[in-house]
């Protein structure tokens, strides 16, 4: 009889309801930190992204004035001379700040160096952190 019980209650196979739940949670918690680190290296990204387009621009514009004798330009970068320096092949492509952030030519001299920056609404210049 003691061996018909054995028999009976042997070791019971799978998991239980309160393991899966625990591995569930400890894979939920996981892909929480996984997103957070995810969220932040994006964002980093596409900051230095927009520093990037501010160098590329104000090399543009300092080709596109050198080429052209052209010292003056509005203070506000706008789509369309975006456009035609990329028509006239200074630019590869259309740059902008990825955030949406407004672009804007800040003109300054010391020692009769005149020195162009591009200012981002949102980012400061290509020099701030």
């Amino acid at each position: 009889m003691n061996e018909k019980l054995k028999k009976n209650h042997s070791a019971p196979k799978g998991f239980t309801l309160i393991e899966m739940m625990i591995v569930i949670a400890v894979i939920g918690i996981l892909m929480a930190m996984g997103f957070g680190y995810y969220q932040r290296a994006k964002a980093q990204a596409l900051i230095k992204t927009c520093k990037k387009n501010m160098f590329t621009l104000e090399g543009a514009i300092t080709q596109h004035s050198l080429n052209t004798n052209n010292e003056n330009y509005s203070e506000t970068i706008s789509d369309s001379f975006i456009n035609e320096l990329v028509s006239a092949g200074y630019l590869k492509d259309p740059v902008k700040c990825p955030f949406g952030g407004t672009l804007k030519l800040e003109n300054s001299s010391s020692n009769n160096i005149k020195e162009r920056t591009i200012r981002c609404s949102i980012h400061g210049t290509r020099h701030e952190p």
